[in-house]
């Protein structure tokens, strides 16, 4: 560390208590309760086992699949790269599990998912943005 500056110091060592912190926390998601945020998830990652768009979509807060513009962009980004790395984040493929590193809420009806990449288990975790609509959750933002 020598040759970093302060502040490089500083972010690195806030980094590494942030990855250490979180490391602790995973919860494992196997069965989680119909409707929970972890439920949309899971039912988000058979979806991309199945390599079903229009199951995927059903996971996604009606507000972010109105228009055909935000389903086709969805489609072309989001769940092309969701497609070909939800693996990476599973800890068994039958049943899928995976792991919830923490939760935040994220404004008055919000909530971002932390979850962590199996594959690359010292990368930070991977959030999921959700938003309740009536007593249901949807996917927002997924940058899995």
């Amino acid at each position: 560390m020598g040759n970093l500056g302060r502040s490089q110091r500083i972010l690195f060592v806030v980094s590494l208590l942030f990855a250490a912190s979180e490391a602790k926390a995973d919860q494992t998601v196997t069965n989680p309760a119909d409707g929970s945020p972890e439920a949309v998830l899971l039912s988000a990652f058979y979806a991309a086992k199945d390599g079903d768009y229009s199951k995927y979509l059903k996971a996604v807060h009606p507000d972010h699949k109105e228009t055909a513009r935000q389903r086709k962009e969805r489609q072309k980004y989001e769940w092309t790269r969701f497609r070909t790395q939800y693996k990476w984040y599973l800890i068994t493929a039958d049943p899928i599990s995976y792991a919830v590193v923490r939760r935040q809420e994220d404004g008055k009806d919000g909530l971002r998912l932390f979850i962590r990449d199996q594959r690359t288990k010292d990368r930070l975790p991977v959030p999921v943005r959700m938003k309740r609509y009536g007593a249901r959750w949807g996917i927002v933002v997924s940058s899995l």
